[in-house]
């Protein structure tokens, strides 16, 4: 009897926590960074001994997945970078070694988990062995086929390797900007110059919405970051910046523009099968959890209120919408659409629907291509 009345009263309670949770819209995200996965078969060998601590990362990978899937799937996965430990390698004879790409997406395997990617300077780099020399060498001029290599091996690179993507939360929209600061701007000036132009485009196009930026190299005193910060500065809009590359934890807050940012850094996957950030998006607040334990808050950043509306008019019109039909889109079309999308990832139209009010996904062109809103990776 003792136990029924016990059973009972944790039932009711969790019900209780339920009910609240239900009541307060939230998506929940992860972040990692830097996983270094690697394929060393028919690799220079001393290559191998100085990239052997990185051996087992694409298990590591597919473990936290499979973890995550199991255990409390998350909206999506947002890598920042450094997916592989090199584009390509050294061969015994000199001769590329590639295969890395390939083994990233194996270690992504069969996970139903929404991912999205950026890349890192290891993404776009050859590792070389030079006689004398006390270890490798990353070659950066293999970047333009290294891009092409990536576009080719994932959906949200079609068109381009830099992107943007919306998720909605209540009344609130959150838009992501999936940056390429993986390589320096001195030797890809046209590259940096243009992302940097889209990037201004984005900003002015979704005032309205709460803007999350997601990189590799963290916000700091290089050339292109001092670019992307000037670009930022009349934006308020912009709330965080997630990316990696140092391999450590970090939440901060930096001087972007004459104005404060927080940026947040997650510990690289490769070195550590814990190293995984939960955040939590709500309508009027970010919740940054602790590296490898979600249900420790460590920073909550507000998020003033934006009423999301369709788009009629003038604006409705530029966007090719009409208020005819707005009226004739019903909300069972838009789920069904929404169904659709998440079975087949290469539907680029992913609608989203709230209580009140549908928002039709906003067009995005890195590169002149008209596509639509990027798809997730995987």
């Amino acid at each position: 009897m003792v136990l029924r009345h016990c059973l009972r009263a944790w039932l009711l309670v969790l019900l209780a926590c339920a009910v609240v949770w239900c009541g307060e819209p939230v998506l929940e995200f992860v972040h990692i960074s830097d996983t270094h996965v690697v394929d060393l078969d028919g690799v220079h060998p001393k290559l191998v001994a100085a990239r052997e601590h990185f051996r087992h990362s694409a298990e590591t990978l597919k473990g936290l997945l499979e973890r995550l899937g199991r255990e409390s799937p998350p909206a999506f996965v947002l890598n920042t970078g450094d997916l592989v430990d090199t584009y390509c390698f050294d061969g015994p004879s000199g001769a590329p070694v590639y295969g890395q790409i390939e083994r990233f997406r194996e270690a992504l395997g069969g996970t139903r988990l929404q991912v999205f990617l950026a890349l890192g300077n290891h993404d776009i780099h050859r590792y070389r062995q030079a006689e004398g020399q006390p270890g490798p060498i990353p070659d950066p001029s293999v970047a333009e086929e290294a891009r092409r290599r990536w576009r080719q091996a994932f959906d949200c690179f079609r068109n381009g390797t830099y992107y943007g993507f919306r998720r909605q939360v209540g009344q609130t929209a959150y838009f992501f900007l999936v940056l390429d600061h993986a390589e320096s701007p001195v030797r890809e000036r046209e590259f940096a110059a243009a992302q940097l132009a889209w990037l201004k485009q984005q900003l002015a196009a979704h005032p309205r919405d709460a803007v999350i930026l997601a990189m590799h190299i963290p916000l700091g005193e290089d050339e292109f970051s001092q670019s992307l910060k000037a670009a930022i500065a009349g934006a308020n809009n912009v709330l965080l910046s997630l990316a990696g590359h140092r391999h450590t934890d970090a939440v901060e807050e930096i001087e972007a523009g004459g104005r404060r940012l927080t940026q947040v850094r997650t510990a690289a996957l490769g070195y550590g099968a814990d190293h995984w950030r939960r955040i939590r998006l709500l309508e009027d607040r970010v919740e940054i959890t602790a590296t490898g334990h979600p249900e420790q808050v460590v920073k909550t950043v507000a998020v003033a209120p934006r009423r999301q509306t369709y788009p009629v008019g003038d604006e409705g019109m530029r966007e090719g919408w009409s208020r005819r039909e707005d009226l004739n889109l019903r909300p069972a079309v838009y789920e069904t659409a929404e169904v659709r999308a998440c079975r087949n990832p290469v539907n680029h139209v992913q609608p989203h629907r709230t209580a009140r009010n549908c928002i039709p996904p906003r067009v995005l062109d890195p590169f002149g291509t008209q596509g639509k809103e990027a798809p997730p990776c995987r």
